[in-house]
Parts: structure tokens; C-alpha cells; sequence
């Protein structure tokens, strides 16, 4: 199947998939108390910091090794999410009883997110999808039915509600595909040779570009935390919310691009590919007015007008979203080409300009100043990566040329 038929799959598996997340989004908004929800919101996105620092990292390690052993990778994850929530549990009071949430949901998560690259490595994104919507069926089922046992007995619905729900839809299928694998069984010799061969000296570069990046993706949250107050936090939490569902289409792309460019061998090839997806990315430009037209009626409807900020931190962000599409996949070709190096330190100096931006903006506009420190901190990695890409073709160029 040809690349744009991925990426329609790719793209109508997300539509379907996010349809129960958006229900669970809105329920999360409009019935958790601000407080609560607060509480969520940070837990959450140190969840989605640690999940896509070690599965962003090694899974994508695990899509461009020909020679990968399922198990090797699988459990190498499992020992680092182990390693990481051992280290964050000194800062646990800072979750408000939610830790032990976070860590069960980052162990299944991980095993979980493992069964789906194995597919997505063999572009069958048909029983990736499967996975997934087994997953969100689940969820949605289960957060219904613990809203309707505290409508029952008079409470309301609480983040530990999410939490579990999320854990029980995520560990049910992650368990079941693990039993089915081959990659039930840890084998220490071969976990430590893959140790070794992922820390080599190239290799140390992209675990350091995607664990920044992974940073960079949490510093509006950990900010908001510490020098904002609880409502610029709520406020851009439930703006956020709905930011990652328009980020859909970006993921799809790159579930599809990815494993696509590191199949190839051919730059001319992977150039075409990666020039085709700008020009298609470019022609929704138009989506951006329809976007930012009809939100400031639709989300009050959304919400029940309990975060009226939301809508204009939205309208920023979706500016960013926007713009994280049209550069973003070609990251792609510097890690094809490993340029690992490159990567790391590009994103290391955009973590220490996002920190100082996020500081003053949040410090002085709350909410809003952490949506403008996204918008102009992820603007700036991306067209930084794009141009950086750009020259790396130029010397591929002259290489094949001077053969």
C-alpha cells in the first residue's frame, strides 16, 4: 500500500479512536472540581512525559533496527520506566495522592504503546488501530460506568476515576498482546548487549534529543505549577485538552512517515516524500480561520463556559499545532541519516529558551503566556529543524555527486 493510503488509514483509525477520548475529555472538564482537575492535569502530563520520552526513544530505535529482538527492547523499556518512577517518586507530594496512578499507567502504557510499534514497523496500521480502539472502547466504558455509580451514590467523579479507568482500558489489551508475543520472556544477556549497542557514542545523542524533547514537551505544565496559580493551570490544562485531539493529524503522519523513511535507501526518494508532505500540509491553511472562527462559540457549548481562558489559550495553541505540522516530519531525515548529534543540541538550547520564555510569560500572563511560549519556542525548533534538514540534503547532494 502507498504512503498517502497509509496515512488516510493512519488518519481515519485517529478520527474513530479519538471519538470516546473526546467524550472522556469533555466528562474530565466539565465534572472534576478545578482543584481536581488541576491535580489531573499535572499528573497527566508527567505521564505523557515519561511515556513519549522512552517510547518516542526506544521504539523508534526498535522501528529502524532490521535485526531488533521484540523482548530485548520490550524489556529494556520496562526496567527504565521502573528506573524513572523510583527517581520521581521523591517529588510525589506534589501529585496530591496521584503517583501511584501515574506509575501504573506509564507500566502498561509502555508495554502497550511496545505491541503497537511492533505493527506500525510492519506498516500493518489496520491491527494497530485495533489495538487502540479496544483500548478507548474500554475507557470510555468504564469512566461512564464509574460516573454513573457516583451519580448513584451522590458525588461526583474524581481524577482517581480517570486514572483507574485509563489503567484497567490500558492493561487489558497490553496484557493479552504481550501473552500472545514473542516478547513475553526477558533475556538479561541480550537486554544488556541492546543497552550497549543503543548507548553507543551516536546513539547516546538521540536518546538526549528525545528525552529533551520530551522536557520540553512538560515545561508549560511544571511552570504553571510552580509560578502560576491554580485557575492558569486549569485554564490551559482544558485548553491543552483539546490542542492534543487537533494534534491528531499530525500524529497520524508521522506513525506513517516514519517507519516509511527509515525503509528507504534512496534520497531523492525520501526528499520527494518529505517535499510532497509539506505541500499537502500547506493546503490546510485554510483550516487555521475555520479553527480559530469557531471556537470561541464551540468550546463554551463544549465546557458549559466553566474555563471562558481556554478558548483564546486554544486559539494559540492551535496557531502551534499548526506549525509543528508543517516542519516536524522532517526530523525524520536527521535521524534516518544520524544525525543525531545535530538533534540534541538544537533541542537542548530550545529547552533552556522555552524554560526562560516560559518563566517570564507565565510569571506575567498566566495561562496565556504559556500558550505564547509554546507557540513561539515550537515555531522556532521547528523551522530550526526544517532549515537544519534542508542543509543536510544540500551535503548528501554534493556527496552522491562528487561518487
Amino acid at each position: 500500500m502507498n504512503v498517502n493510503g497509509n496515512i488516510r488509514i493512519a488518519l481515519l483509525g485517529d478520527i474513530v479512536t479519538k471519538i470516546p477520548l473526546f467524550i472522556i475529555t469533555l466528562m474530565t472538564i466539565r465534572l472534576l472540581d478545578v482543584d481536581n482537575f488541576a491535580n489531573y492535569s499535572f499528573a497527566i502530563a508527567t505521564f505523557t512525559m515519561i511515556s513519549s520520552a522512552v517510547a518516542s526513544i526506544f521504539n523508534i530505535a526498535f522501528i529502524v533496527d532490521s535485526k531488533a529482538e521484540n523482548s530485548n527492547y520490550l524489556w529494556f523499556e520496562i526496567f527504565l520506566v521502573f528506573l524513572v518512577s523510583s527517581i520521581l517518586a521523591l517529588f510525589s507530594n506534589f501529585y496530591d495522592g496521584l503517583f501511584p496512578y501515574v506509575f501504573l499507567l506509564l507500566l502498561f502504557h509502555i508495554i502497550f504503546i511496545f505491541n503497537q510499534s511492533v505493527e506500525q514497523k510492519r506498516l500493518n496500521f489496520i491491527k494497530f488501530y485495533s489495538y487502540e480502539f479496544v483500548r478507548v472502547a474500554l475507557f470510555l466504558f468504564i469512566v461512564l460506568a464509574f460516573y454513573f455509580a457516583s451519580v448513584e451514590k451522590e458525588s461526583k467523579l474524581q481524577a482517581d476515576d480517570i486514572f483507574l479507568a485509563q489503567i484497567i482500558a490500558t492493561g487489558i489489551p497490553a496484557i493479552v498482546a504481550l501473552l500472545l508475543s514473542s516478547s513475553v520472556r526477558p533475556k538479561m544477556h541480550g537486554i544488556i548487549t541492546l543497552a550497549k549497542y543503543l548507548f553507543r557514542l551516536s546513539g547516546r545523542y538521540l536518546l538526549i534529543y528525545f528525552f529533551v524533547l520530551s522536557m520540553v514537551l512538560s515545561v508549560d505544565f511544571l511552570m504553571l505549577r510552580l509560578f502560576a496559580r491554580t485557575h492558569d493551570l486549569t485554564d490551559f490544562g482544558a485548553a491543552f485538552r483539546y490542542y492534543a485531539i487537533l494534534q491528531m493529524v499530525l500524529v497520524s503522519i508521522k506513525k506513517v512517515v516514519f517507519p516509511t523513511v527509515a525503509g528507504m535507501t534512496d534520497l531523492k526518494k525520501i526528499r520527494m516524500l518529505l517535499n510532497n508532505n509539506l505541500r499537502q500540509t500547506i493546503k490546510f491553511i485554510w483550516a487555521m480561520p475555520v479553527i480559530l472562527i469557531v471556537s470561541p462559540f464551540l468550546i463554551p457549548i463544549l465546557d458549559g463556559g466553566k474555563y471562558p481562558n481556554s478558548i483564546t489559550i486554544f486559539m494559540i495553541l492551535a496557531c502551534s499545532a499548526y506549525l509543528s505540522l508543517l516542519f516536524s516530519p522532517f526530523a525524520t531525515l536527521m535521524i534516518k541519516y544520524e544525525y543525531y548529534n545535530k538533534l540534541a543540541s538544537i533541542v537542548f538550547k530550545m529547552l533552556f529558551f522555552h524554560c526562560i520564555l516560559s518563566y517570564m510569560f507565565i510569571k506575567n500572563y498566566g495561562g496565556h503566556g504559556a500558550a505564547l511560549a509554546n507557540l513561539i519556542s515550537y515555531g522556532v525548533l521547528n523551522y530550526w529543524v526544517f532549515k537544519s534538514s534542508q542543509g543536510i540534503v544540500g551535503s548528501l547532494d554534493k556527496s552522491d555527486s562528487a561518487r
